[in-house]
């Protein structure tokens, strides 16, 4: 299991089989972004959280932040995955509803806080 947020940021790296100066890239670093903080034990800020889970959206959210459960998120149902507003009808983006539902949550929210700034 990857201990830290940046060892499951560079197990997707990775898993997508790209480099490491154009995965920092798709996710708005420059290069050596995450040799940098891997090295001196830092977080992403939720900047580039955030980016990492519009980028790479099968990527589950619990897993980047906790490790827990598996890397790929799972399919949801056809049904859990549109929203009809306004006479218009699109896909939801679970992974920005799961964070925003963590970040609700205070206790959560402060945990976040606390990995982040070690």
């Amino acid at each position: 299991m990857s201990k830290t947020i940046i060892d499951r940021i560079l197990a997707i790296q990775k898993l997508e089989g790209i480099t490491k100066n154009a995965f920092e890239a798709s996710i708005g670093k420059s290069s050596g972004y995450l040799k940098l903080m891997s090295n001196n034990g830092g977080n992403p800020g939720v900047d580039v959280l955030l980016k990492l889970i519009e980028v790479y959206p099968k990527y589950s959210v619990d897993w980047i932040l906790s490790g827990k459960g598996t890397p790929e998120k799972e399919i949801a149902s056809a049904s859990n995955s549109m929203v009809e507003e306004g006479g218009l009808i699109y896909g939801k983006d679970p992974f920005k509803e799961v964070l925003l539902d963590y970040l609700k949550d205070t206790d959560i929210k402060l945990a976040i806080i606390d990995i982040l700034k070690k």
